[in-house]
């Protein structure tokens, strides 16, 4: 009778705590929610607000006005500053407890100019870590400023995660199955313990203890971003110890 009293009063523990991490978590999981819903109701405003001055600055100015390397300059901002405006709008879909997607436009993209693009925007020495091999005219089926944010998130990841003069090598190809392109990023940093690769690509994801700042959420983005463009991403441990992360989206129709 004592064992008995025993082994309920330790199950009994057992599930007292487990019932206090269940609600530390959702603690946890709604302050994160509320600080995604306040961050991006501020930031709307003042992004909207660049993105109107570029682009009427841009409208306004004669085309001999400015010298090259400035007209260059200014189309850059414009682009950075449209893609922070639909980031910011991805974050309000992060901050809604709901299921509710986020748009895309597909069209025919050539993904060679798309990853073109992406090491383009990095800075010059992280751009010189990238190498990017791929199969001439290939061409997926894809939002071509989506299918961008999807790879510069990961290409940054990859730059951020491993030692900081080796290499990130993207390469793009036919996907695994019929009518699909994959484009695979891998980097040569410690791999992703497999204890967190459940939690990856969730909304609120953990993170190690070594990692701080940020909420997580660029991974579950690209998921969500890649699933509304009929696409899908997978990670592995690629040959060298570090992540490989697969993106596989359609390919365009008659290629």
């Amino acid at each position: 009778l004592e064992k008995l009293v025993e082994t309920l009063g330790r199950e009994r523990e057992t599930r007292e705590v487990a019932e206090e991490a269940r609600r530390a978590s959702e603690h946890q999981r709604r302050r994160e929610q509320q600080f995604a819903t306040v961050t991006a109701h501020e930031l709307r405003t003042p992004v909207a607000g660049l993105l109107g001055s570029l682009v009427t600055l841009e409208r306004l100015r004669a085309p001999d006005q400015l010298p090259p390397p400035a007209q260059e300059l200014l189309a850059a901002s414009t682009r950075q500053a449209r893609r922070l405006a639909r980031l910011v709008e991805d974050f309000a879909v992060v901050a809604k407890d709901s299921d509710s997607g986020i748009l895309v436009n597909p069209t025919r993209v050539e993904v060679d100019r798309v990853v073109e693009a992406v090491v383009a925007e990095l800075d010059q020495q992280s751009a010189a870590r990238v190498r990017v091999t791929g199969a001439p005219g290939l061409r997926a089926w894809a939002d071509q400023d989506r299918l961008a944010q999807v790879l510069a998130n990961l290409v940054r990841n990859a730059l951020q995660y491993s030692p900081p003069e080796s290499p990130v090598e993207v390469a793009a190809g036919p996907g695994p199955v019929p009518d699909t392109v994959q484009i695979a990023v891998d980097d040569r940093g410690p791999g992703i313990p497999p204890e967190r690769l459940p939690q990856l690509f969730d909304r609120f994801g953990d993170r190690p203890p070594s990692q701080t700042g940020g909420l997580g959420v660029g991974l579950w983005i690209v998921r969500e971003l890649l699933t509304a463009m009929h696409g899908d991403v997978r990670v592995e441990r690629n040959a060298d110890g570090g992540a490989s992360l697969r993106v596989t989206v359609p390919a365009a129709a008659g290629d």
